[in-house]
């Protein structure tokens, strides 16, 4: 199958790059700020407030509205980066495969990178909130997580991500210059 192939390609161009650091590295980040910003809370909540859906609203308000535009703009800019710097575009055309393949190859790359960096940022924020709960005494979780409330919310941002790596995507496979498809 010659659109495999041409994924192949990409997962293997990805190896040892930032690009791929960046899908564990981004949510993290993220997750360790709402961390930082908990374990040095000097008062309780509410008595209605739910610690888990609140942790994890902060964490996917600062991942949809900072990080993922930035997150989604250096991996989109990366994976094309190599075919552009190498004239790669070139060698990559006189593939005996359809033209399209080498294009979706790309972007699938980079929405399994995305899809990747989310389920991270979800694990993540299980971890910080009850990483965060143990280091302030002030934080009394629920016994009951509510995974499947946190599961949902998480996949709408991630739906909503696709717009971003449309476009990032377009801007991409246009221009050559980095600091172009950076925005």
């Amino acid at each position: 199958n010659d659109f495999a192939a041409m994924c192949r390609i990409e997962v293997l161009k990805l190896r040892r790059t930032l690009a791929l650091w960046m899908v564990f590295i981004a949510p993290a980040v993220v997750v360790s700020l709402q961390m930082l910003i908990w374990t040095t809370m000097k008062s309780g909540f509410d008595v209605d407030a739910d610690p888990w859906l609140m942790f994890q609203r902060n964490v996917l308000s600062m991942w949809a509205v900072f990080m993922l535009p930035l997150f989604v703009a250096l991996i989109v800019a990366l994976v094309y980066h190599a075919d552009h710097a190498s004239q790669g575009w070139l060698r990559m055309f006189v593939l005996p495969v359809a033209r399209w393949t080498v294009p979706a190859a790309k972007l699938t790359v980079i929405v399994v990178m995305v899809v990747a960096a989310t389920v991270a940022l979800y694990a993540f924020t299980l971890a910080g909130t009850l990483a965060a709960s143990a280091a302030n005494p002030r934080i009394e979780l629920t016994p009951e997580v509510p995974f499947l409330l946190m599961a949902g919310r998480t996949a709408k941002v991630l739906l909503a991500s696709m717009v971003i790596v449309a476009i990032q995507n377009a801007v991409s496979l246009r221009f050559s210059s980095v600091p172009v498809s950076l925005g």
